[in-house]
């Protein structure tokens, strides 16, 4: 199937046209203009990506389009080392995998694929190099031709994730990582399946459901082996390590990276496009979506 005819499949899901996608692209060009806090406005593809993402609603479209800005600046823990050339960002690639598999599941959902490598370093925080790097998929996928999916399918493999990485996870991580999940990515999230699991999976559950929203946390699935991956995943798209008749992650890894590196003038770009707070319109009423000034409840595994 081509790129014309998966964009013809995906817009016969929601009963909508070329045209009225384009018609709704430039609705949201001109509120754009009347919003002088915004550093740039984007092109007509990264407009209709933002459309297709929050599922045609047009106030949805807004709030995600100024979020997408707005983060940069609240959260400077992470974008200040997102661009793929910085050290940080070198190490996350040496010490874990994050990336997206070339096949797509029936035509409608991207797989991503998430793994910390044996080799990690003790003081490297890996919680942030995965929030970049999912801010970094996010920017490429916004761009890619062939875009429009009705969901993500996050595997997660757990081979390597220690008691260590889960005492990790502060209130201001777990917050800026569901900045991230729930408000930029929630609308494309199909499942979460976890394998390779450790002795304290429970703990982790407890708090993945403390802190994520009803409905994302339902979409866990936790496998006991890697073979009932295939009950979910053809095996035209896992890797050979899986028992899929893709490449090996090791390789997947490389054309990931070099992927980004297609992109690195965008991503210097990003670098210097944010919001000028002293222009915006109206003040922020949701800071706590925005990842500022709000609060964050103590952590509570009972």
């Amino acid at each position: 199937m081509n790129t014309e005819e998966r964009k013809a499949l995906m817009l016969s899901h929601f009963g909508k046209t070329s045209k009225e996608m384009d018609e709704d692209v430039k609705l949201i060009k001109e509120w754009l203009k009347t919003q002088p806090h915004l550093p740039e406005i984007p092109n007509d593809h990264i407009i209709a990506s933002f459309i297709w993402a929050n599922r045609f609603s047009l106030e949805k479209t807004k709030q995600r389009i100024d979020l997408y800005y707005t983060i940069r600046s609240s959260m400077p823990n992470i974008y200040q080392f997102a661009n793929p050339k910085t050290e940080f960002m070198k190490r996350s690639k040496e010490s874990s995998y994050l990336l997206v598999f070339p096949k797509m599941v029936d035509n409608r959902y991207r797989v991503t694929f998430v793994k910390i490598k044996d080799c990690i370093p003790n003081d490297f925080d890996i919680i942030y190099g995965w929030a970049a790097q999912a801010l970094n998929i996010m920017d490429v996928a916004l761009r890619e031709n062939d875009n429009l999916i009705l969901g993500i399918i996050v595997l997660v493999d757990q081979q390597n994730f220690k008691m260590e990485h889960l005492l990790r996870l502060t209130p201001t991580i777990i917050r800026d990582a569901l900045v991230i999940v729930e408000n930029l990515l929630n609308s494309k999230i199909k499942e979460f399946h976890l394998f390779n699991s450790p002795p304290f999976v429970d703990l982790l559950l407890k708090l993945c459901k403390q802190f994520l929203k009803p409905k994302l946390y339902e979409r866990i699935r936790l496998h006991k082996s890697t073979d009932t991956l295939l009950d979910y995943i053809p095996a035209e798209v896992l890797p050979s390590d899986y028992g899929g008749k893709e490449k090996s992650v090791d390789e997947l890894h490389e054309d990931w990276n070099a992927k980004l590196k297609e992109y690195q003038e965008m991503f210097d770009q990003r670098d210097v496009l944010k919001v000028n707070e002293s222009l915006r319109p109206t003040p922020l009423e949701d800071t706590e979506t925005y990842g500022v000034q709000g609060t964050f409840k103590n952590l509570c595994f009972d």
